[in-house]
């Protein structure tokens, strides 16, 4: 249940950040703006191939809930080692999301500041109390005993 709990808020948090840099960047430029929206939706959908969707905890046990719901949606994919193809694309969309809004949110002060306090309880969250409880052994970031 906590792990639940903090999936998901961690998940609304993730979002809460990227949506408060999408607003700094429509503030100054729509094309921007929409461009970066773009990048949102293709980054997140990227992270959910790539991670998600070969994840055993997708079915029954995602810790994100609705990652986990939206994973299933994806042709199959064998939960198996993740590979570097995945790590990259994981990773390259996590740094377009975090990385592109930057200089927009610098701008603003306090919406820089949010962004990143967000940033930082959202994977505070993941890291002490939804890898804790995951069952994806596959995954680098897991808690539990290897077996």
């Amino acid at each position: 249940m906590i792990q639940k709990f903090h999936g998901l808020s961690s998940i609304t948090l993730l979002n809460t950040a990227f949506i408060l840099g999408l607003i700094t960047m429509l503030m100054n430029s729509l094309v921007i703006g929409v461009g970066y929206a773009a990048i949102m939706i293709t980054s997140t959908l990227t992270i959910i191939y790539s991670f998600c969707a070969k994840c055993p905890a997708r079915f029954n046990s995602c810790g994100h809930v609705v990652v986990g719901k939206l994973a299933t949606l994806f042709p199959p994919r064998k939960s198996d080692l993740y590979t570097k193809q995945d790590y990259t694309l994981i990773i390259i969309s996590l740094l377009a999301l975090i990385s592109i809004p930057q200089y927009w949110l610098w701008t603003y002060k306090p919406a820089f500041l949010a962004f990143w306090a967000l940033l930082t309880i959202a994977f505070t969250q993941i890291n002490f109390f939804v890898c804790t409880k995951c069952d994806n052994a596959q995954c680098i970031n897991c808690k539990k005993p290897k077996t």
